[in-house]
């Protein structure tokens, strides 16, 4: 299937990569998920180029280019991914402080006037600790 289509994964693939990457870098705002699916048509890309009926000196060297790029930017995500859920884990585990002077509640959706189960669980537990260290 991918080797009657392999234009369209090549150029779809490098479209879809370049649109989530620019919408993340320009418009978004960071953000891991924008960065797997700019992975995501790399491979796709990768997929086209390695599945051409034709072993073109182009179609072999974009195998090439698209197979380091997307290997080295899967590793650089996971790596990075490992590092972030670890400092995330490390950081749950800390025992507050007692002089703490403030408390930061991080917000989430609301509905109207209505807040959203993680928010409401957020302000649950903001409270059961303001009452156990007033």
């Amino acid at each position: 299937m991918i080797g009657s289509y392999y234009r369209q994964w090549i150029i779809g693939g490098l479209i879809w990569a370049v649109f989530f990457f620019l919408s993340r870098n320009l418009f978004l705002g960071v953000s891991f998920l924008m960065l797997l699916f700019s992975l995501g048509g790399l491979f796709a890309a990768y997929l086209g180029a390695l599945y051409a009926p034709w072993k073109t000196p182009w179609i072999i060297a974009l195998v090439k280019v698209l197979k380091v790029v997307t290997l080295v930017g899967a590793c650089v995500v996971f790596v990075s991914f490992v590092i972030i859920e670890f400092k995330i884990w490390r950081g749950g585990k800390s025992d507050p402080r007692e002089d703490t002077e403030c408390l930061v509640v991080l917000g989430a959706g609301v509905y109207g006037t209505r807040p959203s189960a993680s928010l409401r669980s957020r302000m649950e537990a903001a409270l059961g600790y303001l009452n156990e260290h007033p």
